[in-house]
């Protein structure tokens, strides 16, 4: 954030141990072609916490439609973590926003994909 004026004060569910509100949609980019309403989720920020995870219906949904911004695909690897099939595609994604009150939160590429040993993470689970 470049501007405090742009900062946002959320609440938080009461009497829950994080900071909790409800996630209400996403998008990917900063269109809201591709955005979508979710059924209200609990999310929570955990400042310790590098990716982001879901329920797996949402997530499915979620990965592929990511995926569709790759020129080569996504695959799963034997961490049950996806993977960018080559790393070039990484200039291709989007960023991802979430939708928690009215407010969107954006995440860019560099903050869900890492590059590690010549492979691109994707950290974006479904759990």
């Amino acid at each position: 954030m470049s501007d405090p004026d742009d900062m946002v004060e959320l609440a938080v569910v009461e009497n829950d141990p994080f900071w909790t509100n409800y996630v209400t949609g996403f998008r990917l980019g900063d269109s809201l072609i591709q955005a979508w309403s979710i059924e209200p989720k609990l999310a929570f920020v955990d400042s310790g916490t590098s990716c982001l995870f879901m329920d797996p219906v949402t997530f499915q949904f979620f990965i592929n439609r990511l995926s569709k911004f790759t020129e080569n695909g996504v695959s799963l690897n034997r961490e049950d973590q996806y993977e960018l099939d080559d790393c070039k595609d990484r200039d291709k994604m989007p960023s991802v926003s979430l939708m928690y009150g009215d407010h969107w939160f954006t995440m860019f590429v560099a903050d869900y994909v890492y590059e590690r040993d010549g492979v691109c993470k994707i950290c974006i689970y479904g759990q």
